[in-house]
């Protein structure tokens, strides 16, 4: 049985953006159109009939087809708008495992100052490292380097929207109670955290997940102490709250009950 060590160049037709790859096959001219997590979703998109590859070199072995997609799918390509690739060409066609020295750090670091990334060069960053786990070591110098930093007003403003109608899985969410599960919070944040609720309204989803999350939870010692210290409300009382909220929104209807709450 023979084997062909190819490489090839595919063309989307309607927009001509292109991709680059090499294939180890039986048959030079199978129907292989790569295995790139973009031009993969571009062909689903715009179905294969629109797409043209074309074979553009055939080795002699595997070595000499690598030593081509290494030369061949740069830096250059993975950046630009114009490729599908996002990863540099080499073995499994990325950079993962590879060290860098500090003087290649170096120069990379010097050549990005200044530059701004596009969206769709975001988004192939985003892309090339997903399911990539990382290690504590680099999860604890991360951390490291972090600490101490204060965050600008519009790094924060730039998470928070970012983070505007996403919603978390429930595995997530079990993950997240896990982890926080016997931590206190300091006193420092608690503070943080009361200063931030002061004066906002809750909307009506999110009193009613709170209203869900406490059901058939018991009370703990403290909560039971501040209910039985509560002033007890007469009757007579309750009977004027109750018409002042009718026709009111709750948030208006709030307002009356603790302000009277404040002038007794």
């Amino acid at each position: 049985m023979c084997i062909y060590y190819t490489a090839y160049i595919i063309t989307n037709l309607i927009n001509n953006k292109k991709y680059a790859g090499v294939h180890e096959t039986t048959d030079w001219n199978d129907d292989y159109m790569g295995s790139g997590i973009l031009i993969k979703k571009s062909i689903q998109k715009h179905g294969v009939h629109n797409f043209k590859k074309r074979i553009v070199g055939l080795f002699e072995n595997r070595e000499q087809m690598m030593e081509w997609e290494r030369s061949f799918v740069d830096l250059a390509k993975v950046r630009s708008s114009d490729w599908y690739n996002i990863k540099v060409g080499g073995e499994g066609g990325g950079i993962h495992g590879r060290k860098c020295s500090e003087e290649t750090k170096a120069k990379i670091s010097d050549s990005n100052k200044g530059k701004k990334r596009s969206p769709e060069d975001i988004e192939k960053s985003r892309l090339s490292r997903l399911g990539i786990k990382q290690s504590a070591e680099s999860v604890a110098k991360r951390a490291a380097a972090n600490r101490g930093k204060v965050r600008s007003e519009e790094s924060k403003m730039k998470t928070r929207n970012s983070l505007l109608g996403h919603s978390v899985s429930e595995e997530t969410k079990d993950k997240l109670r896990k982890a926080k599960k016997g931590t206190k919070s300091s006193l420092e944040t608690r503070a943080k955290i009361s200063a931030g609720n002061k004066g906002r309204v809750k909307s009506e989803k999110e009193r009613e997940n709170l209203s869900n999350s406490l059901k058939g939870k018991p009370w703990t010692t403290a909560q039971r102490e501040a209910a039985a210290n509560r002033p007890k409300v007469s009757d007579e009382t309750r009977k004027k709250q109750s018409e002042a909220k009718k026709g009111k929104s709750w948030s208006e209807a709030m307002r009356i009950s603790r302000s009277k709450h404040i002038q007794k």
